[in-house]
């Protein structure tokens, strides 16, 4: 992948390399390990993943 990419880690995911996120997505911007939420992330801590969300979107220069 040659667009910018955002990845984020869920705990039972532990184990997932960030070398192989970067050499999958050649414009990785963010690579995060979450702390919390599970297998539904976005549905369990919704506000913080929105905000991590906006935080990518912001680095990119859209709103």
């Amino acid at each position: 992948m040659e667009v910018p990419a955002a990845v984020f880690i869920q705990r039972h995911e532990g184990d997932y390399p960030e070398s192989l996120a970067r050499s999958f997505y050649r414009d990785l911007r963010m690579f995060e390990r979450l702390e919390e939420g599970g297998h539904f992330t976005v549905a369990e801590v919704p506000a913080a993943m929105a905000a991590r969300v906006r935080s990518f979107a912001q680095e990119l220069g859209l709103r």
